[in-house]
């Protein structure tokens, strides 16, 4: 996150830096100039940087009444992922150790261990759960006799998989910080959405905002003209 933040500072530097450099200069060699817009603006750049950095193409095309907007609700989306993410961590931290002090649960078990702590109140329950299941289709005749045994010892969980919820109270605690867990990847998910579209109404913005600009872009400067003792007025129109 820190590397992606420090990527999109210098990514603004560089818009501003080519909005800079961008600004025609003004007329040498006796000639007097009128500029009344900002020189051609490259679309796909302008777009780029949006792309990027939200109000970064506005930056780079010189509208810098939409760039805090833009930045401003970016960065708050950031704030919410980096604050969610960090909440999400702690409430794994935090279920991962309840498990382990109040149901017996080994500290390094695999996700579908913590998963299946939170359906059933011991390994036990989930063995005899996962026999009763295959015991339908050899009901059925679905699977042979022998292919039961190899499926029931395949799932069975061993003595390094075991827990047991002593009290109901512990496992609906269990059951509701790990539901925590869920909402805060939820909010999460919903911030990446925020920037994303954030991101896609800026580069819609921008990339308008750029070609109606490079259209109305037009130069007005004047030329002295000795040896008609006058001026030479001078019009420029880039597309």
């Amino acid at each position: 996150m820190k590397r992606l933040l420090i990527f999109c500072a210098v990514l603004s530097l560089f818009c501003y830096f080519l909005h800079a450099t961008d600004t025609p200069p003004s007329k040498n060699g006796g000639e007097v100039g009128v500029e009344l817009k900002n020189a051609h603006k490259s679309v796909p750049l302008a777009i780029l940087c949006s792309a990027a950095v939200p109000g970064a193409g506005h930056l780079y095309i010189g509208q810098n009444n939409k760039i805090s907007p833009y930045l401003a609700a970016d960065m708050l989306s950031v704030f919410a992922l980096c604050k969610f993410n960090q909440e999400k961590n702690n409430a794994i931290h935090n279920y991962k150790s309840y498990a382990n002090s109040m149901a017996g649960l080994r500290s390094n078990a695999s996700k579908d261990l913590y998963y299946y702590a939170s359906i059933y109140r011991s390994a036990e329950e989930y063995n005899l759960t996962m026999e009763a299941f295959y015991k339908k289709y050899l009901v059925i005749d679905y699977i042979t006799q022998e292919e039961f045994y190899e499926y029931v010892e395949r799932d069975r969980l061993g003595a390094d998989d075991w827990w047991e919820w002593q009290y109901d109270s512990h496992f609906y605690k269990y059951r509701n910080i790990r539901s925590q867990k869920q909402e805060f990847e939820i909010y999460a998910n919903f911030a990446i959405g925020a920037m994303i579209v954030n991101r896609i109404i800026s580069v819609i913005d921008t990339a308008l905002s750029t070609n109606r600009l490079n259209k109305e872009n037009r130069h007005v400067y004047a030329t002295p003209d000795v040896e008609n003792k006058g001026f030479t007025l001078n019009y420029e129109f880039k597309f």
